[in-house]
């Protein structure tokens, strides 16, 4: 009878994580990882990317977007690529700095979900970058780098199913580089990393991963609400799977700072154990 138990008790696990993956979540892309109620920046003259992303349903999304948050909804769409819910809307000229805070609505498998996307219209960055103040350049600058992230996670190769029960941390993806064959597939995916992190997208994984997580609501909280915490997930995935341990000698793993007399510090966790990644 035990025996029984134990496969029942895994089928159930099975079955209701399948019925989970159908419960259908849309997330769009926060400009501020920790905190989506921070509007996108944008300017006058300037098309605005909208991005988002689906969890769960059918596999077919019908996308609409309300650019102004009037409840009338502007464009509507249909995609199978859960992973692109994006859209380019420009605002008419606004005479002062204003903030929309725009909707988005997903309708998949007889679900139908909303999310928001704030954006504020700076009125005053001029056209000519030439022509503009440090301050209009780094608005400039921050609209230039909400596209890339977007661009680069719309180049993503992806593998693995982030609700399955046992392997859905061990989801993979990557970028290639111009080649696009894999030849600089590995240094495309580390920049991209990189680049996530310097805009304090950090990794996220679903939890479905068996193992502790340092802080595990933290991860969860980065998981519920940033697309690219997922992407983040993947490359470190990706990128494992490319790494090699290699030999580190002591000499290089001392802990010792400063001049005559030299002090130990506490070494970080792992780090002398004589053993690197490469």
């Amino acid at each position: 009878m035990p025996i029984f138990r134990v496969v029942a008790a895994v089928l159930a696990v099975f079955t209701a994580s399948a019925a989970a993956a159908q419960n259908l979540r849309v997330i769009p892309v926060p400009w501020v990882a920790t905190d989506p109620a921070v509007p996108h920046v944008a300017y006058n003259g300037h098309p605005t990317t909208f991005k988002a992303i689906a969890r769960g349903g059918n596999g077919t999304y019908v996308v609409d977007w309300d650019f102004d948050g009037n409840g009338v909804y502007d464009v509507t769409f249909t995609t199978t690529n859960r992973y692109d819910l994006s859209t380019r809307f420009t605002y008419p000229t606004q005479a002062a700095d204003s903030t929309f805070v725009a909707r988005v609505r997903v309708t998949s498998g007889g679900q139908t979900v909303q999310g928001a996307y704030p954006v504020r219209v700076f009125a005053d960055v001029p056209a000519n970058p030439a022509a503009a103040t440090d301050r209009q350049l780094q608005v400039m600058r921050n609209v230039a780098i909400d596209d890339g992230l977007w661009f680069l996670h719309k180049q993503m190769t992806r593998a693995g199913d982030e609700d399955h029960p046992v392997t859905g941390a061990q989801i993979t993806g990557f970028v290639d580089g111009e080649a696009g064959n894999g030849t600089y597939r590995t240094i495309a995916s580390g920049s991209f990393l990189e680049a996530l992190g310097l805009n304090l997208h950090f990794p996220a994984f679903p939890a479905a991963y068996l193992g502790e997580l340092p802080d595990p609501a933290a991860n969860a909280a980065r998981w519920a609400v940033d697309p690219y915490a997922e992407d983040a997930a993947r490359l470190v995935n990706h990128l494992l799977t490319q790494a090699s341990v290699v030999s580190v000698a002591a000499s290089d793993e001392v802990d010792l700072v400063g001049f005559y007399p030299e002090i130990a510090l506490e070494p970080i966790a792992g780090t002398d154990d004589g053993i690197g990644i490469w």
